[in-house]
């Protein structure tokens, strides 16, 4: 999700120099080095994302996969005490106080730069939607990333398409934790059933596919997601049922959802009421699939903890006319208002992480006579860094291939299932390294015995 706000007129300056000035003249005269911009640096998922970044990136550097080039992470945000704190935690890092809607001086930072990756949300009802990556393709950047989680950002991302291809700049839009991982997790499911050749014939049969998310409190995150949640409150929930497009009132279609874990303080399996809400990756996995006709249902629900904090989540779109909630000013404070509290909440009940993954097919006529149910579970203690290791496993990717200078995912913009969905091994490696330190990641596939022999669970690396 999203977490760091950037908004207008700080300019840079001679106190906003690198920390460590030495090191960076010396990174910056080698020409043997990857040059990493992470837009939103001082806030938690940025620097989450560049801590995990050159950690990722120096272990694979030493390893059999024999990267050439050495790494240097330029972080960029408003606050010059915040940044300058962050980037004397990386040992190849320093520290530019720039805000990036201040295009001038944004476009100084872009100058040949490798890789950008955007962190700075809510990405939700931007004035000027995709202003980093149009900044990115105008200066030539190489390579973009972000963790946009909104609909309408990803679909005028996606009509950049063209012009970051005529500008030979490979991008990858809504990575991160979910949408992200979430999403190659989906065709890992989906692919998983294609090649089991059932000859499943899609006039009696369709396929279902359910994402099912739980973060506790904000996930230590703070005020940001605070204010892209009021925002997506606002939304009706986009759902596919039977081929056709839907909109949900958002917080609605409640469903109680077994994440296959263990309730810390019950010790009963741990179970969620999740409800819709509106994002990118109920479209974008629909669209990817149309043509093969493997997807006829596609949604996604959310939850939090404590309870009261569902209660509280779920009334809001029906006493709260969405003008309100659509209100970015409105958002913004009254985040600011509530972030005290709601950091004390935070403190009591953690920042544990799930994504459950459901793809069925099913009868048409009978929806409750499933022929193959895929799942795919993941759970992470803490969102912060999860999301970090996430984001850092996408960038990763874009930075090898350019690297390797081979097996490019093509110039345009490119969400996760299009970049790195199609090949089994480009998947796997990106998930290999974005599931590092997962408490929980699992495969069970159940299958009606008509099809294939008796039902069938497989856990594979389960981290129970």
């Amino acid at each position: 999700m999203l977490y760091t706000k950037t908004s207008s007129n700080l300019r840079l300056s001679a106190s906003s120099l690198p920390l460590n000035l030495n090191n960076h003249e010396n990174l910056t005269k080698n020409q043997d080095s990857f040059k990493v911009v992470v837009i939103g640096g001082t806030g938690r998922v940025g620097y989450s994302t560049a801590i995990h970044l050159e950690s990722l990136y120096n272990k694979k550097r030493n390893s059999t996969e024999r990267i050439n080039k050495q790494l240097e992470i330029i972080l960029v945000g408003r606050n010059q005490d915040i940044g300058q704190k962050h980037a004397m935690h990386l040992h190849n890092g320093s520290f530019q106080c720039v805000d990036y809607t201040n295009r001038n001086e944004f476009m100084k930072v872009l100058t040949g730069i490798d890789l950008v990756i955007h962190t700075a949300g809510p990405f939700q009802n931007r004035d000027v939607p995709c202003e980093v990556l149009l900044a990115s393709i105008e200066a030539g950047c190489k390579g973009y990333i972000d963790v946009c989680d909104d609909v309408k950002h990803m679909k005028a991302a996606k009509d950049c398409h063209e012009l970051a291809k005529n500008q030979g700049i490979e991008c990858v839009i809504c990575t991160g934790i979910y949408p992200g991982v979430s999403n190659l997790m989906a065709v890992d499911v989906i692919e998983s059933v294609k090649q089991m050749n059932l000859e499943l014939d899609t006039n009696f049969c369709q396929g279902q596919l359910e994402f099912s998310y739980f973060t506790a409190g904000t996930g230590g995150a703070g005020a940001t997601i605070l204010e892209s949640t009021m925002l997506l409150l606002g939304e009706p929930a986009l759902v596919y049922e039977s081929d056709k497009v839907e909109y949900k009132q958002a917080a609605s279609q409640l469903k109680t959802v077994e994440f296959n874990g263990v309730d810390e303080q019950s010790g009963e399996p741990f179970e969620q009421d999740v409800y819709v809400l509106n994002l990118p990756e109920v479209y974008s996995l629909y669209e990817y699939y149309k043509k093969e006709n493997v997807l006829s249902n596609v949604i996604a629900r959310f939850a939090t903890a404590p309870e009261y904090w569902n209660w509280l989540i779920r009334l809001t779109p029906k006493i709260i006319p969405r003008k309100i909630l659509q209100n970015q000013k409105i958002a913004k404070q009254m985040s600011k208002v509530s972030l005290p509290f709601v950091r004390y909440i935070d403190s009591l009940c953690g920042s544990r992480t799930c994504i459950r993954v459901d793809y069925k097919v099913v009868q048409k006529s009978n929806p409750d006579n499933v022929i193959v149910h895929v799942t795919r579970i993941y759970q992470h203690q803490d969102l912060q860094s999860c999301v970090g290791i996430a984001t850092a496993a996408f960038a990763y990717e874009m930075l090898k291939i350019e690297d390797s200078g081979s097996d490019s995912i093509g110039a345009g913009v490119w969400l996760p299932e299009e970049a790195f969905g199609r090949k089994s091994n480009r998947r796997n490696a990106l998930l290999e390294n974005a599931i590092i330190d997962a408490d929980q990641w699992k495969l069970i596939v159940s299958k009606d015995p008509q099809h294939n022999s008796d039902v069938t669970r497989i856990a594979d690396q389960s981290r129970d």
